[in-house]
């Protein structure tokens, strides 16, 4: 199995206390992605903690869908959090 990394940072203009409530919940991932990628969650067990591993599928390209695991390595809210 060949594992790909994707490295990305974006600037939110509004404090953390309000950004990472948001982002540290994984169902709201489907909020913020469009329906056409047909996002979805597998796993059941989403509370967020340091080593959480989260399931989806997702579907990029109309042709081609594909399973997708992210682990959390870092969690210190409300100040940041870092996934792998």
């Amino acid at each position: 199995m060949t594992t790909h990394s994707l490295v990305a940072s974006q600037l939110v203009p509004q404090p953390p206390e309000v950004v990472v409530p948001f982002f540290e919940r994984p169902e709201n991932l489907a909020r913020i992605t469009p329906p056409s990628m047909a996002f979805r969650i597998l796993s059941t067990d989403l509370e967020m903690r340091d080593g959480l591993e989260i399931d989806y599928t997702l579907r990029p390209l109309p042709a081609f869908s594909t399973r997708w695991r992210t682990r959390i390595v870092e969690y210190d809210p409300p100040h940041e959090f870092t996934d792998m």
